[in-house]
């Protein structure tokens, strides 16, 4: 039994600015029901309450609560601004105007704190609650699709016109060995390293980080298995266009970073808002395996074959392939 690890709170420190007592107390013991702990550390993110709180919210005019990233996590500091802003919806909604003249006490106080709403939202699960991924859980496939993307493509290029500028290539075919068996020899040892490569990611992130994928395995190592094969078509394709290392180096790495970004290995896809740049992901390799790769991580072991994206990078894989081996023959005079 696998056991999750215990979730740090988020806390953050508070600044009452120039408001009431019981201004800051509704807005700490709000924030404190929200899940956000108040503290006192130089560490952890800082809200600054506008001076005269009350009556910017009374007065329907602008009002800003700063929040002070200091030393924390893009993560953290959003978290707390996600909550100072219901709080802050909250406050705007149960205010009035008697406050500024009569006070609320402290059992007005307690009871506002306390009590449900101003806006109660409901939500229900039809089946089956999908499950909770962690960070980790989304970081370790989009890390491992990144660099197999490196080796397999960039990686093969690269050594490819080192071994042919050195005459390596053809030394290799003046010997009993024939073009068919160089290709074959030269795509299997990529899939070997590649696979390789994929057990140090997986068991370093699982043994090291405690990162624990509850994916269907069989799924994704076919997945991973047609990507590969798409990843090495590209990079023997790429190949053919390069007689020199260096411009190869270049261009193999600009072109692998850019891959991995559109493709959703920096971020989610789900996050894009541009719909061209979310078209474009789905005709890369790696927007095609970080499309399934979500799902896994989402829905865990019930979730789907990925029909659709298999196909597309088969379909990569096997167009691309003969061009890029056709070229290379070419290149070598064979």
């Amino acid at each position: 039994m696998v056991r999750e690890a215990p979730q740090r709170p988020t806390r953050a420190s508070f600044e009452p600015g120039d408001n009431p007592a019981f201004v800051a107390a509704i807005f700490t013991g709000l924030l404190e029901k929200k899940g956000i702990e108040i503290a006192e550390n130089d560490k952890i993110p800082r809200i600054v309450l506008p001076d005269s709180l009350l009556n910017g919210i009374l007065g329907g005019g602008q009002t800003t609560v700063e929040i002070l990233k200091r030393e924390a996590s893009d993560y953290r500091v959003q978290a707390v601004s996600v909550k100072a802003r219901e709080v802050l919806y909250t406050l705007s909604l149960k205010a009035s105007e008697d406050w500024l003249i009569h006070p609320p006490g402290q059992e007005a106080v307690n009871s506002l704190i306390t009590a449900e709403g101003p806006i109660l939202l409901e939500s229900k699960v039809l089946g089956k609650k999908p499950r909770t991924a962690t960070g980790t859980e989304h970081t370790l496939p989009a890390m491992m699709v990144m660099f197999l993307l490196f080796q397999l493509m960039t990686f093969f290029m690269l050594a490819w016109v080192q071994d042919v500028k050195t005459g390596k290539i053809k030394r290799i075919l003046m010997s009993p060995t024939t073009v068919t068996a160089l290709f074959t020899g030269q795509l299997v040892y990529r899939l070997i390293w590649a696979w390789f490569q994929v057990l140090v990611i997986g068991g370093a992130g699982a043994l090291l980080f405690g990162v624990r994928l509850e994916i269907p395995f069989l799924y994704t190592a076919v997945l991973l298995l047609v990507f590969m094969s798409a990843s090495v078509a590209l990079g023997v394709f790429l190949a053919s266009f390069f007689a020199n290392v260096e411009k190869a180096d270049a261009i193999g790495v600009l072109m692998a970073l850019v891959m991995a970004a559109v493709g959703g290995c920096w971020w989610p896809l789900e996050v894009v808002q541009n719909d061209i740049m979310k078209t474009a992901a789905m005709f890369l390799p790696t927007g095609l395996m970080m499309d399934a790769m979500g799902e896994f991580v989402v829905l865990g072991k019930d979730a789907p074959f990925p029909l659709l994206n298999f196909l597309g990078l088969l379909l990569m894989g096997a167009i691309i392939m003969p061009l890029g081996i056709y070229r290379l023959k070419k290149q070598i005079g064979s």
